[in-house]
């Protein structure tokens, strides 16, 4: 994702220096910042999950600015795996799977706990740790 964004960020950055009609800078400089957005959320962004006094906290947080979600432990029904990013094979490279671990409310909405887990077996134990740990609160 880093080399993508160099890539559309270097061309965005030719196309304002030859002077190419605007729509072109526009579209490549739309498509640069949101791969920005991508690439600051993956290296610069960490999540901690903390389970005690029958509360689950999920603190997220961007260059050490944290975002916190408290969730009752009654209220968690499940901690599920869900595919998040997908690499496809390439002649050189294996099909990867990268996957989060949200949180189960009981109305159906999710807190996600977790991101970007590249093993599966990783991500199972680290939910059923968390289930555990939500089950002993």
């Amino acid at each position: 994702m880093t080399f993508f964004f160099l890539l559309f960020a270097g061309i965005t950055g030719a196309l304002i220096y030859f002077d190419v009609a605007w729509i072109f800078e526009i579209g490549f400089g739309f498509f640069s910042a949101l791969m920005l957005i991508f690439v600051v959320d993956l290296w610069f962004t960490s999540t901690r999950v903390v389970i005690e006094d029958g509360k689950v906290r999920v603190i997220r947080s961007t260059f050490g600015i944290p975002r916190t979600t408290t969730i009752p432990c009654s209220d968690v029904t499940d901690v599920k795996l869900k595919i998040g990013m997908q690499q496809q094979q390439t002649m050189t490279q294996d099909a990867k799977a990268y996957y989060d671990l949200p949180i189960v409310r009981k109305n159906g909405k999710e807190v996600t706990a977790g991101s970007s887990v590249r093993d599966k077996r990783e991500a199972e134990w680290l939910a059923e740790q968390m289930l555990l740990q939500i089950a002993s609160s």
